[in-house]
């Protein structure tokens, strides 16, 4: 999956290491945050 919601630049989150993921996601707005983690879970269960 990848997340185009960075400054136009392509991040392949599953790649980051859990810090850098961290950092990312502490860039985000929580309701962007709440709604990315809400797809992952969504992914994961299909």
């Amino acid at each position: 999956m990848k997340s185009t919601q960075n400054n136009g630049q392509g991040v392949d989150i599953a790649s980051l290491s859990e810090p850098e993921m961290r950092r990312a996601l502490g860039l985000l707005p929580p309701v962007q945050v709440r709604r990315l983690v809400q797809r992952l879970n969504e992914e994961n269960q299909q």
